[in-house]
């Protein structure tokens, strides 16, 4: 489990926080149409190596098995964020998720 908050800087004067599905870039390194190589910072590369290796090590290994990044257990609670300063995170926003769950999940109706 884990959550990206990283804010690349190429769009931090328009953005604080990270949208849906910006980690794609990093997790491949791909910088195409929307991030052109002129663009790319130092912080942005880390971040891509950071993903990058993380997920390949995954995939090597079915283990998230860099940085720390634990395997998620509910009895723990514990996820990775990568963001600006990534790390494993404990109870991470766990009375807004809580609340999620038990409020709005249920008005999806996802189990019909």
């Amino acid at each position: 489990l884990y959550h990206f908050s990283y804010v690349g800087s190429r769009f931090r004067p328009m953005v604080t926080r990270a949208f849906h599905a910006a980690e794609i870039q990093y997790v491949f390194e791909y910088w195409g149409r929307r991030t052109p190589l002129s663009m790319i910072k130092p912080d942005d590369k880390a971040m891509a190596d950071l993903m990058h290796g993380c997920w390949v090590a995954f995939a090597k290994t079915g283990k998230p098995d860099c940085a720390g990044w634990p395997a998620y257990d509910p009895r723990s609670d514990q996820l990775m964020e990568f963001g600006a300063q990534s790390g494993v995170r404990t109870h991470f926003r766990k009375s807004r998720l809580d609340a999620q769950e038990a409020f709005a999940l249920p008005t999806l109706e996802l189990s019909k």
